[in-house]
């Protein structure tokens, strides 16, 4: 089969760390072209991807001789739909990094284009394929919980404030903030474990007094099932609670630490590599009082996304991550931004 040959939007810590190198390894793609504007970020793509085109300048993605078959978008938040647009009107199918736009109203466009056009649109939710979660999905599944009560998640780590970088700069109401960088991928774990929302609340705090947008937020969420689920957020402290918790009738998980598979892929450790995906960690189930054990969890395989998406493409069929399932979260995102914030769209500083 014909490599898909591939341009990868934006080289900061999404096109550098999670696409370039899940493409590269790939032998059904060819990773063609890499966009940067960043004289530094160039020449470390230049040196680690000897053999693809590092441009300044997005147009030249899609100039006719780029012979581009699939972009993928890893740019700030406000630029996915335009560029996403430019793609789909030039026969490109689309990755688009999460989230998929700043708005619910932009990305229905989006789709509605896309769809007329015979286009595949995707969104790179690669934390379904985080193994902590799909050892909590495989738990829950089996049934040893029994009726599940409440489902926790918290993601979080300390990072200086330099006022310097474009999540810090962008404000809620285009995408900035916390809660549209995590939330995302929180929101669609808990979706995919227990279905649809009915009720939310959020507390969206900005703890620099500085910030223009949140860094320190919590949502709780309430499913059409019952199941009752909180959500933290942080870029002001380290991870201290459980990365997951989920309380059941005859039982509790709680999984501790971090997936590891951005470290790994940053420190240049590839799909395949011994011990790739695996956590250090370990996972707690307790089944009652006087029963308390340990188990591994099961290897991440962020890989999956682009081994399914390549089958996608040469079907035409079904995407890994449907748009759909993105703009139900973002609809979340936007009712508790708005609901729970400044009239500016802005959260209220702590």
């Amino acid at each position: 089969m014909k490599q898909i040959r591939v341009a990868v939007i934006g080289y900061g810590v999404a096109g550098q760390i999670f696409h370039a190198p899940l493409i590269a390894s790939n032998a059904q793609y060819e990773l063609a072209m890499i966009v940067t504007g960043n004289e530094d970020r160039a020449a470390a793509a230049r040196t680690c991807y000897p053999n693809a085109q590092v441009v300044a300048e997005t147009a030249a993605v899609f100039e006719e001789a780029a012979g581009i078959d699939l972009v993928v978008i890893a740019s700030p938040h406000h630029t996915h739909v335009p560029y996403a647009k430019m793609a789909v009107a030039r026969g490109m199918d689309v990755v688009i990094d999460k989230p998929i736009a700043p708005s619910s109203k932009a990305a229905r466009e989006l789709m509605a284009e896309a769809t007329a056009l015979g286009r595949i649109v995707t969104v790179f939710q690669n934390r379904r394929w985080d193994g902590d979660y799909l050892t909590v999905k495989d738990v829950v599944d089996s049934g040893v919980l029994g009726e599940i009560f409440q489902f926790e998640s918290a993601f979080s780590w300390r990072e200086a404030f330099t006022g310097a970088g474009w999540k810090e700069t962008t404000p809620v109401t285009e995408g900035g903030g916390i809660t549209y960088d995590l939330a995302p991928h929180l929101m669609d774990q808990a979706i995919g474990l227990f279905g649809a929302i009915t009720d939310l609340h959020g507390e969206l705090d900005s703890r620099n007094t500085n910030g223009v947008n949140d860094d320190d937020s919590f949502i709780t969420m309430r499913h059409e099932s019952g199941v009752r689920t909180r959500l933290w957020m942080s870029k002001c402290h380290d991870l201290t609670r459980p990365r997951f918790r989920v309380v059941g009738s005859q039982g509790i998980l709680e999984s501790y630490g971090l997936d590891p598979q951005e470290g790994q892929l940053a420190a240049g450790q590839l799909p395949g590599f011994l011990g790739y995906g695996i956590h250090p960690e370990f996972s707690n189930v307790v089944v009652d009082a006087g029963d308390r054990r340990e188990s591994p969890k099961l290897a991440g395989e962020y890989q999956t996304f682009y081994a399914d998406l390549a089958q996608c493409i040469a079907v035409r069929g079904v995407p890994p991550v449907a748009a759909q399932d993105a703009i139900a979260v973002l609809e979340l995102i936007e009712r508790v931004t708005r609901d729970f914030g400044t009239d500016s769209g802005a959260p209220t500083p702590a």
